[in-house]
């Protein structure tokens, strides 16, 4: 047995193998995520800009990694070299609701916008309506005083009694109501 080692030999020349086998391989951490088509890539140490990326094929070797990867979750990977030149963050369901909010208020925006000036249009229309309606309100006010003055007035004057009309007794009442009318009609027309 003494051209043999004893197992007790061997197995100590072994150990320190085996030691720095085990250490290595706890040294050698690494992340391995699966890409959307199924496949996996890994990262050494971390997923993270400047890590080292690896594919790994359909017979299990490590290929560094080359272009752009999205990963299941949807995150875009870019690699360069067999390095991680980049990440972009998967686009979340919260990403997209607020992006939806964010072009309904726009649209709600405009729309209150539209609402405003219609209304600022219909304000104007009003106080000229009301403008309208004042003068057509004097003017009909105006005839009716004319109209109850000249219901007062005998049809016809008497022989024995001198007529009572107003200072100017040149103009005939008809003239005077068309006179009146006119003004006021032109006054709502400007």
């Amino acid at each position: 047995m003494s051209d043999k080692k004893s197992l007790k030999d061997r197995v100590k020349e072994v150990l320190p193998g085996i030691k720095k086998l085990l250490e290595f391989q706890e040294e050698a951490k690494f992340v391995e995520q699966e890409l959307a088509d199924g496949s996996k890539i890994t990262f050494d140490p971390e997923m993270a800009p400047g890590a080292k990326a690896s594919v790994i094929d359909a017979s299990g070797n490590a290929i560094d990694a080359e272009g752009e990867y999205i990963l299941k979750d949807g995150t875009k990977v870019l690699c360069k070299d067999g390095a991680v030149d980049s990440i972009e963050p998967a686009e979340t369901q919260m990403d997209k609701d607020v992006e939806a909010l964010a072009q309904t208020v726009a649209a709600q925006d405009q729309a209150l916008t539209q609402m405003r000036q219609a209304f600022a249009a219909m304000t104007k229309s009003s106080e000229s309506m009301k403008e309208k309606i004042s003068a057509l309100t004097k003017a009909v006010t105006d005839t009716l005083g004319l109209v109850q003055e000249l219901s007062e007035a005998p049809a016809a004057t008497p022989a024995q009694q001198e007529q009572k009309f107003s200072a100017d007794h040149s103009e005939k009442p008809k003239d005077k109501i068309s006179r009146m009318v006119n003004a006021h009609l032109d006054a709502i027309n400007k």
